[in-house]
């Protein structure tokens, strides 16, 4: 399953913390999550999918959750041998 992490460079702003928000989603197949357009932190929540990706290219780890900063939604990525890289969306509506 192939996923995309998309952004949308017209709604970034700057808070005086110095954190970024704007739009922030990933879309697979004709999934989008947690929904098109999610204004979130863009630039943490990917420093943290990189990170998690790097550890798990580096080697075999259990799943890691990354979280959505704005809201209850996050994704799981895993690996193993046999399935490769694996991912799922989740949030409290689907458990």
């Amino acid at each position: 399953m192939e996923f995309s992490l998309r952004y949308d460079l017209e709604s970034l702003e700057i808070f005086r913390a110095g954190a970024f928000w704007g739009g922030v989603w990933i879309e697979s197949a004709d999934v989008t999550f947690p929904e098109y357009g999610w204004n979130d932190m863009p630039v943490a929540f990917t420093c943290e999918l990189l990170s998690e990706l790097t550890a798990i290219r580096e080697g075999s780890l259990p799943p890691r959750r990354i979280r959505f900063h704005d809201g209850p939604f996050w994704m799981t990525v895993g690996s193993s041998p046999s399935a490769g890289l694996t991912v799922t969306l989740e949030s409290p509506r689907q458990q």
